[in-house]
């Protein structure tokens, strides 16, 4: 397994590694073997994007601006989770 975390977070942008507390038990796939190491994972470009706006000091005004875009509520503050699929 370790060699696979190792895959995976060499192919993950460097600031969104802190998101994720357990590497280990983190529910990457839970129907499929884990694919994040590959460079076309749409898992592995979620927990990039998600994963740095989540660990980021700017984590509310990212997301009250997505929210305004989207013509909800932008109250904060804002909690993110990454979750698997």
């Amino acid at each position: 397994m370790n060699s696979t975390i190792d895959a995976i977070k060499a192919n993950l942008f460097p600031p969104a590694h802190s998101a994720i507390d357990d590497w280990t038990n983190f529910p990457w796939d839970r129907h499929q073997t884990i694919q994040a190491y590959k460079v076309e994972s749409s898992q592995a470009l979620a927990i990039d994007v998600f994963g740095t706006i989540k660990v980021s000091p700017e984590r509310d005004r990212i997301l009250g601006a997505l929210a305004r875009m989207c013509g909800v509520p932008d109250d904060g503050p804002w909690t993110l989770a990454l979750a698997g699929c």
